[in-house]
């Protein structure tokens, strides 16, 4: 799995093996071991008993309230934050662009409203790009029945044999289930031997081609085929909140300032004053959105800016969180075209399917990459759980 831990062989696995030293071991990722920032286990497996300690612990401690990891769960995220990411989206849309872009300006009402309008069409778009593209392993194109296994990965299949891929699997790293990053590997959850940066995500129920991460706004993995739209949804996501935070202070300092004390900047006070007479009930449902719009804007940066930093490098985010020196020879450009197709600039005016926008990378046997320098492992169990970002 992809939560990892790096650890170090010992001394008695270099001696049974002189083909692995120390310092080839010295990279190895135990997926099971604890969780990373960038991942969190959604149930309890039997590969850690450390971490069923840790959570015993956490629900034991009075200090912290427990009551709320019990709802707060994966599966619960995974269902409301779509919801309250629409309704954000629609609310704030309707709002500037019918209430406060005509109350700000006079002679650029239609300029201004045009600009929201199509800044709202195209996150929705590519909201629903990201969604209903598929990039999970079963649904590719690839002879996927070769590489099937009943309770136990067995020998590696003659297909994979052929791709040189059995040269970069050691029988006794076979038989332990421990496999270099940079190769195939069994999930026991699909029963597929998958390709490098091929992960399982427990919410989605499949492997992902180059999972980069679980996203809670679109309630699914992205990874190959949905890459290019969560970019250009990060970009006009980042731009558009920009946008919208400005009119926003605008409009607060200009049509409500003067109708609010300060303890209504805070939701709950702003709705008790309202139930109680002394204020208007729009003003709590104002502050409510510049509160959520806020919150969305931070968030939006911040996935803005990772997203451009990986796309750059040509990595994923559990390679940049793990430190895996993974090298990708092609240019700039080529990472662009590799993403986005060859005109690669008209996917962030609309987003297309097609031979001319379809990714050009190879998700199977990475053409164009270098595998990490420093001998990195991953350490599988039979226990697969999710991990998201």
């Amino acid at each position: 799995m992809e939560s990892a831990v790096r650890t170090h062989t010992s001394p008695e696995d270099s001696a049974a093996d002189g083909c692995t030293s120390r310092r080839q071991m010295q990279g190895i990722l135990d997926t099971k071991c604890r969780l990373q920032t960038h991942h969190i286990n959604n149930k309890k497996t039997e590969c850690s008993r450390n971490s069923e300690n840790n959570n015993h612990q956490r629900k034991s401690n009075n200090s912290e309230p427990s009551f709320i990891w019990n709802y707060l769960t994966p599966s619960f995220l995974n269902v409301t934050v779509p919801v309250l990411f629409l309704l954000e989206v629609v609310a704030v849309g309707y709002y500037g662009i019918f209430i406060a872009i005509p109350y700000l300006f006079n002679d650029s009402i239609f300029f201004h409203q045009s600009v929201a309008s199509i800044m709202v069409v195209e996150i929705l778009l590519n909201w629903f790009f990201i969604v209903f593209t598929e990039s999970s392993f079963k649904s590719s194109s690839f002879p996927k029945e070769q590489l099937r296994f009943n309770s136990s990965p067995g020998e590696i299949p003659e297909l994979l044999r052929n791709n040189g891929v059995a040269d970069l699997i050691h029988d006794r790293h076979h038989r332990l289930g421990v496999y270099p990053y940079w190769t195939w590997s069994p999930c026991f959850k699909c029963k597929y031997w998958r390709p490098p940066r091929c992960y399982h995500c427990v919410l989605c129920g499949d492997c992902i081609l180059k999972r980069d991460h679980h996203c809670f706004f679109a309630r699914t993995c992205i990874g190959f085929g949905n890459q290019k739209y969560f970019i250009v949804f990060c970009t006009w996501t980042f731009f558009s909140q920009i946008y919208a935070m400005v009119l926003a202070l605008f409009y607060y300092f200009s049509a409500i300032w003067h109708h609010v004390t300060l303890f209504d900047g805070i939701p709950f006070f702003s709705f008790l004053r309202y139930f109680v007479g002394f204020e208007y009930g729009y003003v709590g449902i104002l502050v409510l959105m510049g509160w959520g719009l806020l919150a969305f804007t931070i968030m939006s940066f911040l996935q803005f800016m990772s997203a451009i930093e990986l796309l750059s490098n040509g990595l994923t985010t559990f390679e940049m969180d793990n430190e895996i020196d993974v090298q990708d020879c092609r240019t700039l450009r080529q990472r662009l075209r590799a993403v986005f197709g060859n005109l690669w600039y008209v996917n962030f005016i609309l987003p297309l399917k097609g031979k001319m926008f379809s990714s050009k990378d190879d998700p199977y046997f990475w053409k164009g990459f270098t595998a990490p320098k420093k001998k990195v492992m991953v350490r599988l169990c039979k226990m697969e759980s999710a991990s998201f970002d």
